[in-house]
């Protein structure tokens, strides 16, 4: 497995992918690291701008961990069970990057928008350091 961080750079470059309102709303949130299986995800897949992937990536790193497993398979690219209840169904990171939203145990249309505490990002380890 390998713990992804987002740099400033990093998190430009997701913004860039974002197209629609929701996930321009989402990326606005803070950014947390999260952890993939090593080699599931590659730069040339985000880079297709597939919007599962996409959406996938700012759910698992804007969202909240689950304690309980999802009933699909979904640790195929994500180690975690991350979703942002509210936003594409409350499904799953692992869910959503197959586009088999529908499919996941926590899907719940009609959910209330997760709203993080603060929308100021708060690094959870020092990220990179910054040069004058």
């Amino acid at each position: 497995y390998v713990v992804v961080r987002f740099t400033a750079r990093g998190n430009e470059v997701l913004r860039q992918l974002c197209h629609t309102d929701v996930q321009k709303e989402v990326w606005r949130f803070p950014s947390y690291e999260f952890i993939i299986r090593n080699g599931s995800l590659s730069v040339a897949q985000v880079r297709t701008w597939r919007p599962s992937y996409v959406n996938a990536i700012l759910i698992a790193s804007r969202g909240v961990r689950q304690p309980a497993p999802c009933n699909n398979i979904t640790h195929s690219v994500f180690f975690k069970n991350i979703r942002l209840p509210g936003f594409w169904d409350g499904c799953c990171a692992g869910c959503k990057w197959k586009d088999h939203g529908a499919r996941c145990a926590y899907a719940s249309k009609g959910e209330v928008k997760y709203q993080p505490a603060s929308i100021a990002a708060l690094p959870r380890a020092i990220i990179e350091k910054l040069k004058d």
